[in-house]
């Protein structure tokens, strides 16, 4: 395909039939190619061959060769088209537009400009604060499992995002987590900005981790699109380095301190994965914390 030579212009004339030290370029005078035209907005010719199905844009045909050739109008929409698709308008609102332009519309569309902009401002703040509360609940995790400490506290009710109610072991909890988020159709799985939770199932074990009777996923919502309430009461917990493998060695060690304080665990255990593989292909970098559901038995009441 040949390309459209750009005219030069021409030179102005003053009135005394001198000439002038103006000149009037026309660029467009022979219009541009589509290999020309999808270079300047940097854009590939599909685009502009969808644009044109869409009817929001319709270059004359060079009566010679049938060639495209886009003139003043196109690049006029073109312009409108670029900036409008740039704020994520669809082609939908964008053919709309170029049909009904006129003031009215115009200022419908700075309003809706300016509302886009304020959702983007709105979603970067959640997404600065997400971002801080996970560098906290690291760093939180590193100095926890630096001391690796079993200790009882006291928790109101917690909600967490149920992804499954079956029987998963280790090796099938990606996917487990995929099909969930394809399935809620969640905007998408904030796998660096959740934490992981187990409540596992001691009497087994599947490649030296107990399997998961229930996965949960923390985000931090206040209400959870698929809502688990992990009860209110006493737990006892440990924060320790590594990973999942290791949670039956310290399940062994936290049900003898349980004992020794005069306390009974009354539930199954709850994995958090606050440091994983998301976030180190290290395994020797895993933070992993459990907690124990417990109540105060005879002995410790009477100490």
């Amino acid at each position: 395909m040949s390309e459209a030579r750009e005219d030069t212009g021409e030179v102005l004339t003053g009135a005394d039939g001198s000439p002038s030290n103006m000149t009037v370029v026309h660029p467009l005078r022979e219009g541009k190619s589509v290999k020309e035209t999808a270079r300047i907005y940097g854009i590939s010719a599909d685009t502009l061959y969808y644009y044109e199905r869409q009817g929001i844009l319709t270059p004359r045909r060079n009566p010679y060769n049938s060639y495209r050739v886009y003139g003043s109008e196109d690049f006029f929409k073109l312009n409108i088209i670029t900036e409008l698709r740039s704020l994520g308008f669809s082609i939908e609102k964008t053919a709309r537009y170029l049909k009904h332009q006129d003031f009215k519309s115009t200022l419908e569309l700075t309003s809706e400009e300016l509302e886009s902009i304020n959702r983007q401002i709105d979603e970067l703040s959640e997404h600065r604060a997400a971002i801080h509360e996970e560098l906290t609940v690291f760093l939180s995790s590193l100095s926890d499992a630096q001391t690796s400490l079993t200790t009882f506290e006291h928790y109101d009710e917690r909600s967490f995002e149920l992804v499954s109610n079956d029987l998963v072991y280790d090796k099938d909890l990606p996917y487990t987590f995929a099909k969930y988020s394809a399935l809620s159709k969640r905007e998408r799985l904030k796998a660096l900005r959740s934490i992981p939770a187990y409540v596992v199932d001691v009497t087994q074990l599947a490649d030296d981790c107990f399997p998961a009777k229930k996965t949960l996923l923390y985000t931090g919502d206040a209400n959870p699109k698929t809502p688990y309430i992990l009860p209110a009461g006493l737990y006892a917990g440990r924060t320790f380095k590594g990973s999942f493998p290791r949670c039956p060695e310290i399940y062994q060690q936290m049900a003898r301190k349980i004992a020794e304080k005069g306390y009974a665990m009354c539930g199954d255990p709850i994995e958090y994965c606050l440091i994983g593989d998301y976030e180190s292909a290290d395994q020797s970098e895993h933070v992993t914390r459990m907690e124990i559901p417990v109540r105060e038995t005879a002995k410790g009441k009477a100490a």
